[in-house]
C-alpha cells in the first residue's frame, strides 16, 4: 500500500496515520450536520463513514475492495441483531430509506475502520452484505397527511424524504413546502 488519504468534510490528508483515522471517527458524532469520512488507497481500497446525526441510529460503514476477479465489491457493515425494521436514516446529507441492521454502533465501526486501515481489506470477523442487499424494499409512498406528521412530531429529514420521493421534487422545494404546509400547525 502506498499510505491512506484520509477525508474528512471534504478535506484531504495524505498518508494519515490510523490514529488520525481514529479520531475522526470519534469527532463523526460530535459534530453537527452530516460528516463522513473516507479512506482510500488511491489504487483498490476504500471505506466511507457516516454518522446519522439527525436520529442518532449510528454508523453506515461501506466497504470497497477488490474481489478475487479484480472488479471493486462494496459492501455495507451490517449488525443484524438490530433487526430489518425500515429507518429513515441520513447517509451524505440525504434521508434515505435502510433496514435498521445498516447504522452500526461505534465500536463496531471502529473495529471496521482500525482493520481496514492496518489490512486494506473489510474485516471478516464483523458482517458485510453488497451494497444492493441493504435497500429497503419498495412500498408505496405515505401520504400527505402522515408525511406532515412526520414534520410536526420532529423527525423533518424523514417528511423531506417521503416528499421527495412521493412528489419527485428536490432538496429545498420538498423543505419549503413542507414549512409553509406546517406553518400554522406548529
Amino acid at each position: 500500500m502506498n499510505g491512506w488519504t484520509l477525508t474528512v468534510e471534504g478535506r484531504e490528508f495524505r498518508n494519515a496515520s490510523l490514529d488520525a483515522a481514529l479520531r475522526a471517527l470519534d469527532a463523526l458524532a460530535e459534530t453537527e450536520g452530516t460528516v463522513g469520512l473516507g479512506l482510500d488507497d488511491d489504487v483498490n481500497a476504500r471505506m466511507v463513514v457516516s454518522f446519522d446525526d439527525a436520529n442518532q441510529l449510528g454508523y453506515f460503514v461501506t466497504g470497497r475492495e477488490r474481489d478475487e476477479r479484480g472488479e471493486d465489491a462494496d459492501q455495507v457493515q451490517v449488525d443484524l441483531s438490530l433487526g430489518r425494521e425500515v429507518v429513515v436514516g441520513t447517509i451524505g446529507g440525504q434521508g434515505d430509506e435502510r433496514p435498521r441492521f445498516v447504522f452500526v454502533g461505534y465500536d463496531l465501526a471502529r473495529q471496521a475502520l482500525q482493520t481496514f486501515f492496518q489490512t486494506g481489506r473489510r474485516d471478516a470477523s464483523l458482517t458485510w452484505l453488497p451494497f444492493e442487499e441493504t435497500t429497503a424494499p419498495d412500498r408505496a409512498p405515505l401520504t400527505d397527511d402522515a408525511i406532515i406528521q412526520l414534520w410536526l412530531n420532529g423527525d423533518r429529514v424523514g417528511a423531506v424524504g417521503e416528499y421527495r420521493r412521493k412528489h419527485d421534487v428536490g432538496l429545498k422545494e420538498a423543505y419549503e413546502t413542507l414549512q409553509s404546509l406546517t406553518i400554522d400547525q406548529s
